[in-house]
């Protein structure tokens, strides 16, 4: 659990330079990282540069939130001098179940749509288990971009890594599962051919009764096909995935 109002933790997540969200920034900004975009969001400085410092946004009853959607006839502006940390973490809440209007009236800042699942709470509520902080991607249409896009966002969560020490983060989007393949695949593919070739030497060994030379000219031959059929995936343009990994190893074997 992260009290993310602890001045180091604070400091490693918006404030430092080497922080998450400068590091988001430093990525989306540089040309040396296409794939990643924006300066990155955060409901840490959503709430605390707009949402805290627009009038119309945190107003409550009696410690009770009153939401921007409804009435506030009896509610008074939440009072944010000398704030504590619990305070400020009653506050954050509010801000992450508080449905912006979209009328043009009150608040506009509420983080119901943003951020309502950008944070998980203790039980205490006083400190975080997990948090989510985003950033984006420009236009993926290939595999290429795809595998890319996923390799900066890691080389992105490995800087902030080795850049802060109380702080862990990983990198997570809905295709990075998928693409994780593509870390292995072409030792996965070696390790099947290996294996394939191997064992045809061995059976036409046996079956060809211990002679090496007759063996060699099998395994040669099966070598063949099998870089044969590599040129025609290429040649007819056929990914190298998962599923072209499975039928290429059966076909060899």
């Amino acid at each position: 659990d992260l009290d993310i109002y602890d001045q180091k933790i604070y400091n490693e997540l918006v404030s430092n330079t080497e922080s998450l969200m400068n590091t988001i920034k430093k990525f989306g900004s540089s040309s040396d990282y296409p794939y990643i975009t924006g300066s990155g969001s955060s409901f840490m400085t959503e709430f605390s540069d707009q949402w805290l410092d627009t009038s119309a946004c945190c107003w409550n009853n009696n410690d009770e939130f009153c939401p921007s959607i409804k009435e506030r006839d009896d509610c008074s502006k939440c009072p944010q001098d000398d704030m504590t940390t619990e305070t400020k973490y009653d506050y954050m809440q509010w801000f992450i179940s508080d449905i912006p209007r979209t009328d043009g009236s009150g608040c506009s800042k509420g983080g119901a749509v943003s951020y309502a699942n950008s944070a998980i709470f203790t039980a205490n509520n006083r400190s975080v288990k997990a948090a989510r902080f985003t950033s984006s991607h420009g236009l993926l249409s290939s595999s290429a971009d795809f595998i890319g896009a996923r390799q900066q966002a890691l080389e992105l969560a490995a800087e902030v890594n080795a850049n802060n020490e109380y702080i862990e983060v990983y990198a997570y989007s809905s295709f990075y599962p998928f693409y994780e393949q593509y870390d292995t695949i072409v030792q996965e593919l070696m390790m099947n051919l290996i294996v394939c070739i191997l064992a045809t030497f061995i059976v036409a060994t046996v079956l060809l009764g211990f002679q090496i030379y007759a063996s060699l000219c099998v395994m040669l031959s099966v070598t063949m096909c099998a870089v044969d059929m590599l040129g025609s995936m290429v040649y007819l343009d056929i990914p190298l995935n998962a599923l072209s990994l499975v039928t290429y190893s059966s076909l060899s074997a």
